[in-house]
């Protein structure tokens, strides 16, 4: 019994997607996936850059306490590494009285996400002067 021509091409929606909408779907998720990833990575670089610059400002606060100038005006020049950082401490006369201390630090990062910093801060010697008496005596 042969078919006839209207059973034989009977499309009532059951034979599933065709090559063009699921080649259009494709594209559609590619493309949300893509922009997903790129907004994930520049906010993990944002991230990254910002808790490195958290380190160096707890760095840079460490190196300006008190301790860290006394021990800075006995050498003059201190150098260290902390992590991909590497600093250096000086202290020289702000005046030619010699009443104020120019203390600068200079900071460098090894994995270049920044570029080379400098820190200065003027003190009075008098809040050191426990320090240089130790020196003298």
């Amino acid at each position: 019994m042969p078919l006839s021509k209207s059973k034989r091409h009977d499309n009532t929606g059951d034979d599933g997607f065709t090559l063009l909408e699921t080649l259009v779907a494709l594209l559609i998720l590619s493309l949300s996936l893509g922009a997903a990833f790129q907004h994930l990575s520049i906010n993990s670089g944002k991230l990254s850059r910002s808790q490195h610059s958290k380190s160096v400002s707890q760095l840079v606060t460490h190196l300006m306490s008190k301790d860290r100038i006394s021990s800075a005006l006995r050498n003059k020049t201190i150098q260290g590494k902390t992590g991909p950082l590497n600093w250096t401490m000086n202290t020289s006369r702000f005046n030619q009285t010699g009443e104020l201390i120019l203390v600068t630090v200079s900071i460098e990062d090894k994995t270049r996400q920044l570029k080379p910093l400098l820190f200065k801060r003027v003190v009075a010697t008098d809040e050191y002067s426990e320090v240089e008496s130790k020196e003298n005596g």
